[in-house]
């Protein structure tokens, strides 16, 4: 475990979130196999996995390196009061603890936290991307991350992100019914339920649910951003839209660290995010 893990595992433990750590050392241990499931492939032979296979795990690590080490600005892009795109250069952490309620101290970053709400079921795979968790506020500021090659112009990523959902699924009363009772699910993307759901919070193991922020960011690939800017900004609560190119290049020695030491047989896939002229 490199010198970045450690310390998430301490901070981790000095939260309380002691079950989350097994879980955080597992990814690290076994975020390589699962590329292969996702691929159906379980030969060392490997020669093209892809960002989105594993993007959490990259993403929340990069995050925890501004956390623990530097904040430094990156290029982001918010809404003005007219819902227009204005770019500027910002500490991303500071960025996103500006929406944090209280005396907000970004502590850690963590990937797949499932969401829970207090009247409807969510499904269980209903998880945001990344959760970046605060001490001494109770609340997790939520990370999307769409990190596919496919760049899908402004209609379409809107009725594929956001246009699907929250749907509210009734429960059929023609069956008998069941322990616990009958509740109310919720169909839809994460993205969506993010943008438009209030009271949604996280579920930790061993510790108690965590509250999520009213707003949360967006992590898309550049030129799916370049599409979106086109129009206005297409969403509700999501307040911080950035790239993880971009995030990549600010942060390109832990990157490079972090895909070729957690995934070695991977690593050198992932440098197409660096660019060329890097």
């Amino acid at each position: 475990m490199n010198e970045n893990n450690e310390k998430i595992c301490q901070e981790l433990e000095a939260l309380g979130f002691h079950e989350l750590v097994d879980g955080w050392v597992d990814a690290m241990r076994t975020g390589l196999q699962l590329v292969y499931d996702s691929k159906k492939e379980k030969t060392e032979k490997m020669s093209r996995a892809k960002i989105y296979h594993i993007g959490e795990i990259v993403l929340s690590n990069l995050l925890n390196v501004a956390i623990i080490k530097n904040d430094r600005p990156i290029l982001l892009y918010q809404p003005d009061e007219d819902g227009k795109w204005t770019t500027g250069h910002v500490p991303l952490i500071q960025a996103m603890s500006k929406w944090v309620p209280g005396m907000p101290d970004a502590k850690i970053a963590y990937p797949e936290m499932r969401l829970q709400h207090p009247e409807y079921r969510l499904d269980p795979m209903h998880r945001i991307d990344c959760g970046i968790i605060f001490n001494g506020s109770n609340f997790v500021f939520p990370i999307e991350a769409k990190l596919g090659e496919t760049i899908y112009s402004d209609a379409e990523f809107q009725k594929r992100y956001l246009g699907s959902g929250p749907t509210l699924i009734l429960p059929d009363r023609r069956k008998p019914p069941l322990n616990p009772p009958l509740v109310t699910r919720v169909n839809g993307k994460v993205s969506a339920l993010l943008d438009r759901m209030k009271a949604l919070s996280v579920m930790c193991p061993g510790h108690d649910p965590m509250a999520i922020t009213k707003q949360w960011a967006f992590c898309l690939r550049r030129k799916q951003i370049e599409s979106l800017e086109k129009t206005d900004w297409p969403f509700h609560q999501a307040k911080i839209v950035f790239s993880i190119e971009d995030l990549a290049e600010v942060y390109r020695d832990d990157f490079e660290e972090i895909v070729n030491g957690t995934f070695p047989k991977i690593g050198s896939a992932y440098h197409e995010l660096l660019g060329p002229e890097l």
